[in-house]
C-alpha cells in the first residue's frame, strides 16, 4: 500500500514509534534516527528479552520498532549533520515528537527541511500543540488523553476509566492523507496534530481539513448508548 514512501523517524516513547511502524507495516521505508547518548525511552521499558534488562531487549522498543531500519547518529555533532541533510534530501516525510522548540535548536524545523527538500511532508506531534498558551507544557499522551475526555468513554461500566493508545494512530493516518494530497497537488505539507484546547472545545481528534475521526455528535451518541 505504501511502497515507495521514505520516512525519517525522529521520534520517541510511544506515539511518534507506533504511527510509524504502521507506516512500515504497510510497506513504507523507514529510517529511524536514535541517539546512542539518550535512548528511546522505549529502550527501557519491561518485559525484556531472558529476563535481562538492556537496550536491546525491551519488548516495547523491539515491536514498536520493528520493520524499520535504524542509524545512530548525534544530532548535536556537526560531523552528522551532512548524514542528516542526506536523508532529507532523500526522504518524503519526516516524523517527529519532541517537545516545541527541540528540532528548531537543531535546525530541523520545517522552514529549515523544506529549504532542502521542498516536498518534504513533516509531521509535528506534541501533548498541546506547537503554539499557544500550554504548548510547553511537557507530558505523554495518556495525559493529554484523560484531559480531552477519552478515558471516560473507554473501559467497562463498573469500573474505573480505563487508558487506550486510539490517539497515536491519528498521526499515521494524517501521513496517508497528506501523502494523497502530495502526490495529487505536488505541495509539501506541515502537519499539526491538534493541541489539547482543540481536542476539548472541536471535534475530539481533528487529523486535518476537512474531516474529524470522532466528533462531539459521536461522543454524546457513545455516552447515550450506554
Amino acid at each position: 500500500m505504501l511502497e515507495g514512501l521514505k520516512v525519517i523517524d525522529l521520534t520517541w516513547n510511544v506515539a511518534g514509534p507506533l504511527a510509524t511502524k504502521c507506516l512500515a507495516d504497510y510497506g513504507a521505508v523507514v529510517v529511524k534516527l536514535e541517539s546512542h547518548k539518550k535512548v528511546d525511552l522505549l529502550r527501557t521499558y519491561p518485559p525484556y528479552g531472558g529476563g535481562k534488562a538492556g537496550v536491546n531487549r525491551s519488548t516495547f522498543g523491539a515491536t514498536y520498532n520493528s520493520c524499520k531500519y535504524s542509524i545512530g547518529l548525534d544530532i548535536n555533532d556537526e560531523r552528522g549533520r551532512p548524514i542528516i541533510d542526506k536523508l532529507i534530501r532523500w526522504a518524503d516525510v519526516l516524523v517527529e515528537n519532541f517537545s516545541p522548540g527541540a528540532v528548531a535548536r537543531w535546525g530541523l524545523d520545517y522552514e529549515s527541511a523544506q529549504k532542502i527538500n521542498p516536498q518534504l511532508i513533516m509531521v509535528s506531534a506534541s501533548l498541546q500543540g506547537q503554539t499557544g498558551p500550554s504548548a510547553r507544557q511537557p507530558g505523554l499522551g495518556t495525559m493529554m488523553e484523560s484531559a480531552a475526555g477519552f478515558t471516560h468513554l473507554l473501559g467497562w461500566p463498573d469500573r474505573g476509566p480505563s487508558i487506550g493508545f486510539a490517539y497515536m494512530l491519528t498521526h499515521g493516518l494524517t501521513l496517508l492523507g497528506k501523502e494523497n494530497t502530495k502526490k495529487t497537488m505536488g505541495k509539501s505539507t506541515l502537519s499539526e496534530p491538534r493541541k489539547i484546547t482543540d481536542i476539548v472545545d472541536k471535534p475530539a481528534i481533528k487529523i486535518t481539513q476537512p474531516s474529524g475521526i470522532i466528533s462531539k455528535q459521536s461522543i454524546r451518541q457513545i455516552q447515550s448508548d450506554k
